[in-house]
């Protein structure tokens, strides 16, 4: 015996005229849109505005830089691992320029 239903609880093969209408409304509400935005002028749009100068924005006080030693050439060997200082040479020698 078998049971035939009249309804699909499947979705996407719903095919009944209202989901094929408000298919068809979405497709031409994006399609209307998408002309509209196309046929836009944007001739003669432009800001007036203008980058002020730094001048205008000064300060009543500076923040002080703050000076310290350079780093020492053997920078790299102050971490303590031997693998920095093997990859910086390994550099230097594949790219004497850097």
């Amino acid at each position: 015996m078998s049971i035939i239903h009249s309804e699909s609880n499947n979705p996407a093969m719903n095919t009944s005229p209202l989901s094929v209408r408000a298919g068809t409304r979405r497709t031409a509400a994006a399609v209307a849109v998408l002309t509209l935005a196309g046929c836009a002028n944007y001739i003669g749009i432009k800001s007036d505005k203008q980058i002020a100068p730094a001048s205008q924005f000064a300060a009543s006080q500076s923040l002080p830089a703050e000076g310290g030693p350079w780093p020492s050439l053997d920078w790299a060997g102050q971490f303590g691992d031997p693998q920095l200082p093997a990859l910086i040479a390994e550099a230097l020698d594949g790219s004497p320029t850097i």
